[in-house]
């Protein structure tokens, strides 16, 4: 009986998500005719946001004390999977890459990250890869990402982009993470998956706070970036013809090191708080796009134009409206000049 209404006052306790925004979805023909000033209410709308209170302080007490201030921040995970293949199980007359073609548009998407969050957030200061990738603490947890392009400025070439048919071997590396950056997935699974989420996490919470302490980080950014193509296929169940299109989805999260919240529940004088990583908030936006890849010409020069292209203009609409929505997060946190 005891045990029981244990876990009902337990249940009770618990903190629930709070949602908002992922009202409609988004549109990139409406966002293509969106001014600038227009985008951030847009980005309200299409992108969803969860946001739970950690055990015994809420994220607002966190965000109105010193500790809660982001002022210095940092991209600390960066991954994405590019049409996620495993050798052999190719459908028909598909375009796939190679390791080095997904890294490449890693690295175009994080640069483009980069850009726009030192745009939009001038209240946080983005530390730069390179001091990033110095850390010793960065450096103590995963392992170092192979350096699959070799050259500065290389381009995606005709080995990068393919046609395959079932069958025949593709690459299997699916999850990618931009060169010498740190790896910390467990596997196949995405870090960010371990990681994201409104719900604190143990995963990986000793090597986030230690980043945080040795580059002295109020917080880090985990981003997540997902893209499948398919041709045109009729359900095996309904019989129905599935169209050719582009799937893509951006997770991103914001945490606190667990010092910070440990500090906050000092002064309210709460002791013996687990030591999780805590989300600020954590933001997901989806888009589908109509492609065509049956009855074409089987070239990269039509790889480029048909998939390419559109996966580049869609992950980049995508990453605006996120990347907005998590600046108004950051301008709406209070800013205590010189308060204790």
């Amino acid at each position: 009986m005891k045990f029981l209404l244990s876990l009902v006052l337990i249940a009770s306790c618990a903190h629930k998500v709070r949602e908002d925004g992922g009202t409609a979805k988004f549109d990139g023909q409406v966002f293509a005719t969106l001014s600038p000033a227009e985008i951030p209410a847009y980005a309200q709308t299409v992108v969803l946001r969860e946001e739970r209170d950690p055990d015994r302080v809420t994220l607002q007490e966190i965000k109105n004390t010193p500790e809660g201030q982001i002022k210095r921040a940092a991209i600390l995970v960066f991954e994405t999977e590019i049409q996620p293949s495993r050798s052999g199980l190719a459908t028909d007359q598909n375009v796939y890459l190679s390791p080095r073609g997904k890294q490449i548009l890693t690295e175009e998407l994080l640069r483009f990250w980069e850009k726009e969050l030192r745009r939009v957030s001038s209240k946080t200061t983005w530390i730069k890869r390179s001091e990033l990738l110095k850390s010793k603490a960065y450096r103590s947890g995963g392992f170092t990402m192979e350096d699959l392009i070799l050259r500065r400025g290389d381009q995606m070439s005709t080995a990068d982009a393919f046609w395959k048919i079932r069958g025949q071997a593709i690459p299997e590396t699916s999850l990618v993470v931009p060169r010498n950056y740190q790896d910390v997935s467990m596997v196949f699974v995405p870090a960010t998956q371990l990681m994201n989420g409104p719900k604190p996490t143990q995963h990986q919470h000793h090597w986030v706070n230690d980043v945080c302490r040795e580059l002295k980080l109020d917080a880090v950014l985990l981003v997540y970036a997902g893209a499948e193509w398919r041709q045109e296929q009729i359900d095996k169940k309904t019989n129905e013809k599935l169209a050719e299109e582009l799937k893509v989805k951006i997770n991103a999260s914001l945490i606190y090191p667990f010092s910070s919240y440990h500090a906050v529940g000092a002064k309210k004088m709460e002791n013996g708080l687990p030591k999780l990583n805590i989300p600020l908030a954590t933001y997901t936006v989806k888009a589908n796009r109509p492609i065509r890849i049956t009855g074409v010409e089987q070239n990269f020069e039509t790889a480029q134009t048909q998939v390419l292209t559109p996966y580049r203009q869609t992950i980049e609409a995508l990453s605006t409206v996120v990347i907005e929505r998590l600046a108004t997060d950051l301008h709406q946190i209070p800013m205590l000049l010189g308060k204790e």
